[in-house]
């Protein structure tokens, strides 16, 4: 789905190291990490870093349907501010998913200072910065598509084992009945593509191609510490 992009897991990389140091930070509050991350953010509307807003994969999807809004809508700035509306929205712990956001793009931006991210990096050091929010930006995209990618092979794979499969890591909730569920909350639309599920029966499909949905986490579960109320699809990811 991204079309030659190869994105690095950020877990036991040393970004990932440094984006736990900075959530464990006892010397920093959400808002000043919030702001720090809003600091570094405003090297994206820079003109002279305009190619790092619209990655090569991006320009590379092929010209069908399912991705023409990704294609003609997708920036890196409009993905960060995506996770941070997520973050926001989740319902479980926001401010435990919005310092992980703001971790993640401080962290991007320590790679060029020391510290924690608190400066705001040197001219020469500002190409780097908008690069390192590009990764990011598109690592957190490739989880979210992995789904999709993954489907063909996974599905033969996981036949016939009660288990969330390829769709989500969650081993409490086989993925037939978390996606029901998802599907139900979200009226039976992609939020990222804005298509309609083809199994969505009040519907008809005759007029317009539909493709089937799949679901899949944002934000691992480990990040929110959700409490009972995980349970509910109303507050499920």
């Amino acid at each position: 789905m991204l079309a030659g992009h190869r994105s690095r897991s950020i877990e036991g990389s040393p970004l990932g190291s440094k984006v736990i140091e900075i959530i464990n930070s006892r010397h920093v509050s959400d808002e000043e990490l919030y702001e720090r991350a809003q600091k570094h953010l405003s090297v994206l509307s820079h003109p002279l870093y305009a190619q790092h807003s619209r990655p090569a994969w991006v320009k590379r999807l092929k010209n069908v349907k399912a991705l023409s809004r990704l294609k003609t809508e997708y920036t890196t700035a409009r993905m960060i501010n995506a996770m941070y509306e997520t973050a926001t929205n989740v319902m479980l712990q926001p401010r435990a998913c919005v310092r992980y956001v703001s971790a993640a793009v401080c962290a991007a931006g320590s790679a060029q200072q020391n510290g924690d991210g608190a400066a705001m990096p040197a001219d020469e050091d500002a190409e780097r910065l908008a690069g390192a929010l590009e990764r990011l930006a598109s690592t957190w995209v490739s989880y979210m598509l992995w789904p999709f990618a993954a489907r063909d092979r996974a599905a033969k794979e996981f036949d016939g084992i009660s288990s969330s499969g390829y769709a989500t890591p969650n081993p409490a909730d086989i993925v037939s009945r978390l996606r029901k569920a998802v599907l139900r909350r979200d009226k039976y639309t992609c939020a990222y593509t804005g298509l309609i599920d083809a199994d969505h029966s009040e519907i008809d499909g005759s007029a317009f191609w539909r493709p089937t949905l799949e679901v899949a986490h944002i934000f691992k579960r480990a990040v929110a510490r959700p409490d009972d109320g995980v349970k509910k699809a109303s507050v499920t990811l």
